[in-house]
């Protein structure tokens, strides 16, 4: 959450925005993988491709497209698993991934 406040709003003295996201990825690495994981890894692949370090960004966007098929082979009913890979929002994250990784 205080990536994401760092990150759009520069008029408060907060440090970089990557600074939360990679502490937010680390305290959920002792955690079990899931949904939150995924968007913090949108969010960080999102903001090392705007400051232009595009190598971290392809890394965290392989990451993220990794964790979504790998979350997604959790479910044993192939209809559930089309419904949580149709859905929007990982729809949204699916594209974002997949533009960074094929960015030049």
């Amino acid at each position: 959450m205080t990536g994401k406040i760092a990150s759009q709003n520069s008029d408060l003295i907060l440090e970089n925005p990557i600074l939360y996201y990679n502490d937010a990825v680390n305290l959920m690495n002792d955690l079990n993988v899931n949904e939150t994981t995924c968007k913090i890894i949108l969010e960080l692949s999102n903001n090392y491709f705007e400051r232009g370090n595009i190598l971290k960004a392809k890394e965290y966007a392989s990451y993220g497209k990794s964790l979504i098929n790998f979350l997604a082979d959790k479910f044993r009913d192939i209809r559930m698993k089309d419904i949580y890979l149709n859905s929007p929002a990982r729809k949204i994250a699916w594209e974002i991934f997949t533009e960074i990784i094929n960015y030049n």
